[in-house]
């Protein structure tokens, strides 16, 4: 069994063996235990997520609070606006 037929199946349940030979239990970890930035956390919810239709989409990914949040103003303005012209493509 492959890591990737074991961790995209229903069944979260099954352990394998990693590349280290460690026993490992998909799922077992939330991310939030992981990583304290929380919204980060929700910027990769939303981006991670294997089902196209449900997955941000390039330009929502973009237009993130957490990836908005980080730019200096004149960087912001100028994301923006590239951003807007984009989605009247």
């Amino acid at each position: 069994q492959t890591s990737q037929s074991i961790f995209y199946s229903r069944k979260l349940t099954q352990t394998y063996k990693n590349a280290e030979g460690k026993t490992v239990k998909p799922n077992s970890k939330q991310l939030l235990l992981l990583i304290q930035d929380k919204s980060f956390c929700q910027y990769l919810s939303k981006i991670l997520v294997i089902d196209p239709k449900q997955r941000y989409t390039p330009l929502q990914a973009l237009l993130d609070p957490w990836i908005l949040e980080g730019l200096p103003e004149e960087v912001k303005q100028q994301h923006l606006t590239f951003i807007k012209a984009k989605m009247k493509e």
